[in-house]
């Protein structure tokens, strides 16, 4: 935990991040995050919202809630198109040099602002008349705390901020005239559902309902924008889908799926996961030796179908296949999913135990794989506040071996029994949202009060508290 919350804070502090704007550029090309390749894509943003969700539900440290929240409402408001998908990227280049969208003088900022806020922006993002980038040209990074520059300029830290936050409106709007950097607008059907997983959990972990429509519709333009004849294309372009999607798009759709599933808990986007899975397994599955071909039984006939095994800043189809299908298999009660998600890890066991950091994102899988696993059920009126409470403390749980359910009772109730039966004896007693907490399918005693609720999922999370504990100690060591 030590070794991920170090990089976080530090990203979010370097130059790869983009304080006015928001979001992340591709990658460094430093050791201290300052310099990026200031191309930013979809991915990126996806994986990384991801990651600094789960930081926050760690640690409770609303830092990272506030640069997810950064990168979230950097793709709707320049990465959405206006049906509801995501755009891919953004280049590294305008007018004819790379960064010059993001770089900033002491002239230009000087020009801008007035003279004390000029120069307390400047300290604590590190804008010099020497620079830190080419001709004299500063990349924004973080260069001490608030409170430091607050003691500095002899005022108090809320001023500090609200200074910082006035000039960044003011630079923000005056970098919005530049020539902006070229975007690239193929809506990619996987890449969508890196998003769609990322959205849908900003959406349940931060409150945000706006993160939640947005993650439906890039799923429903997915859905009926990026099919033929139920067969899933590879992304949308001026006006019309185009070419066959690969496995990473099954894989990656059908994870998204499953994560907005547990954040609104409409039934049709388990039904949808399904549809993918035995997609996926018709087309990309290799019946003999396990796991999935990069490319479908309907592509192009190649010399040799690809097979692919290694984590980059992509993960893998067969990687993210195989929690999808563990998920899949939990929630719906399904073996033949969870079947599948074994002969994945078989046919990969080899490389795990070689090498395993190749397949970092397998590794979770693994471990999900190995459980034990828990079902949370949670019983109720769909639109009562008892109901919603529960929903919430759930959500800000970081319990990544559990899946939620919602057995929802009154108007406009979604009925998903025959999805997922079994929550069909999972009610709410006595009127009141109940919480049903089981391990591979045994339940505990239910509970209707979050007090209790909480109890019971401290026994839950104390096997990952106690490693996180032991790993501590490690280090300090």
């Amino acid at each position: 935990l030590k070794m991920v919350t170090a990089t976080l804070d530090a990203m979010a502090k370097g130059g790869i991040h983009d304080y006015l704007g928001g979001g992340f550029h591709r990658y460094s090309v430093d050791a201290v995050w300052l310099t990026p390749h200031f191309e930013k894509m979809l991915y990126d943003q996806a994986i990384l919202g991801r990651a600094y969700l789960q930081a926050y539900q760690i640690t409770g440290n609303e830092h990272y809630a506030e640069v997810a929240r950064d990168i979230f409402d950097y793709c709707l408001r320049d990465m959405t198109d206006p049906a509801g998908g995501f755009y891919s990227a953004e280049d590294a280049d305008s007018e004819g040099e790379e960064g010059t969208f993001y770089l900033w003088t002491t002239k230009q900022i000087n020009n801008l602002l007035d003279k004390d806020h000029a120069k307390i922006f400047s300290d604590y993002y590190g804008v010099t008349k020497k620079g830190n980038f080419e001709e004299g040209k500063t990349i924004l990074s973080v260069k001490m705390s608030v409170e430091e520059l607050a003691k500095k300029h002899n005022i108090s830290p809320a001023k500090a901020r609200q200074v910082l936050q006035a000039a960044g409106y003011t630079l923000f709007n005056a970098r919005a005239k530049r020539p902006r950097p070229h975007r690239d607008e193929k809506i990619i059907a996987g890449w969508n559902g890196l998003m769609i997983s990322a959205m849908a959990m900003g959406g349940r972990i931060l409150g945000e309902e706006k993160y939640t429509i947005a993650a439906r519709r890039s799923a429903d333009f997915v859905l009926t924008r990026l099919r033929t004849n139920g067969r899933l294309n590879r992304f949308y372009g001026k006006g019309k889908p185009v070419g066959l999607a690969f496995a990473d798009d099954y894989a990656f759709l059908m994870m998204g799926l499953l994560d907005l599933y547990e954040t609104d808990f409409d039934p049709r986007r388990l039904v949808e996961a399904r549809a993918l899975a035995d997609g996926m397994i018709e087309l990309f599955a290799d019946k003999d030796k396990g796991g999935f071909f990069m490319t479908g039984a309907d592509n192009e006939k190649l010399i040799v179908r690809t097979k692919l095994s290694y984590d980059g800043a992509l993960p893998n189809a067969n990687s993210v296949a195989v929690r999808a299908l563990l998920r899949l298999g939990q929630l719906t009660m399904q073996p033949q999913y969870t079947g599948h998600g074994k002969k994945i890890l078989d046919a990969f066991s080899s490389q795990l135990a070689d090498s395993g950091a190749s397949l970092t994102e397998m590794l979770l899988a693994v471990d999900y794989y190995i459980g034990p696993r828990q079902e949370i059920v949670i019983a109720g009126r769909l639109d009562a506040d008892d109901t919603k409470r529960m929903l919430r403390f759930i959500a800000g749980r970081f319990i990544p071996t559990a899946v939620t359910m919602l057995h929802a009772d009154g108007p406009n109730a979604h009925k998903i029994e025959a999805i997922v039966p079994f929550i069909e004896n999972q009610t709410a007693l006595n009127g009141i949202a109940t919480a049903y907490v089981c391990e591979n399918y045994a339940c505990k005693q239910p509970v209707n009060d979050i007090d209790k609720l909480k109890k019971i999922l401290a026994k839950v999370e104390k096997p990952f508290k106690e490693n996180k504990n032991a790993a501590d100690s490690t280090v300090d060591k």
